[in-house]
């Protein structure tokens, strides 16, 4: 459940619709909305270690992502859900 006034507090309800409003598919910006304010340590540094992951391949693969990606969502919902921390 999310903490709106703390969240708006802290800024985290800006930050999180700033990356929204970058994200290239509508199931990304969907992800980053349904996103939750955590001060959990192990939720945290799964989170660092996933953008992490992310930023390596962003620096070492040129064509990703490309606007001409498939989006897998609609071909497996369930598999992609399960699959999300």
């Amino acid at each position: 459940m999310r903490n709106t006034p703390l969240e708006a507090k802290l800024g985290f309800d800006k930050i999180r619709q700033t990356i929204s409003n970058r994200c290239l598919t509508d199931y990304a910006a969907r992800r980053v909305q349904e996103e939750d304010f955590s001060t959990d340590k192990n939720i945290i540094s799964t989170r660092l270690n996933l953008c992490d992951e992310m930023r390596l391949v962003m620096m070492f693969e040129d064509n990703f992502p490309t606007t001409t990606s498939a989006s897998l969502t609609s071909d497996m919902p369930t598999a992609a859900l399960c699959l999300m921390p």
